[in-house]
């Protein structure tokens, strides 16, 4: 990750930015919305318990402390996803978070849920991802482009 972090700091004009996003470790919350009602079920697991996410904050602390790039802007943001049923909500996952996890006590719950909350009853995954925006620091440059050999 910092690789391509420093390849993207060479990349950049001067003028350019970087925009980061993703989601802090393990918050996804699960929840079932029906008119007059939500009901928190509980949080999405990952099988590698979101180690990528650890990795990525350290590759931007190392990358920020060597003085390649500055954050202009950090903020978090809401990213919902609804699904009409828990096999909906598992398709889309298999294709868009392969390694989150629904156990079966948290599958009960849900279903129960939706019957609870009728026909209009849907699941909500809701996540906040933080996004930042990043300036790249010319100052080091010169530096990071002599160890590159450019």
């Amino acid at each position: 990750m910092v690789h391509a972090l420093e390849k993207a700091h060479r990349l950049l004009e001067p003028a350019g930015r970087l925009i980061d996003i993703h989601p802090p470790a393990l918050d996804a919350v699960l929840e079932v919305w029906s008119p007059g009602h939500v009901e928190t079920i509980g949080l999405i697991r990952e099988t590698d318990d979101g180690i990528e996410y650890g990795r990525a904050e350290a590759a931007l602390a190392e990358i920020v402390g060597r003085g390649l790039f500055e954050i202009e802007h950090d903020a978090r943001f809401t990213f919902s996803r609804h699904a009409p049923s828990l096999a909906e909500l598992r398709r889309n996952l298999e294709v868009t978070w392969s390694d989150a996890v629904i156990d079966t006590e948290t599958a009960a719950r849900i279903d129960a849920e939706l019957a609870r909350g009728g026909p209009q009853a849907a699941i909500v995954l809701r996540e906040n991802p933080r996004i930042r925006r990043l300036r790249p620091c010319q100052a080091a440059a010169p530096a990071e482009r002599a160890a590159d050999g450019a």
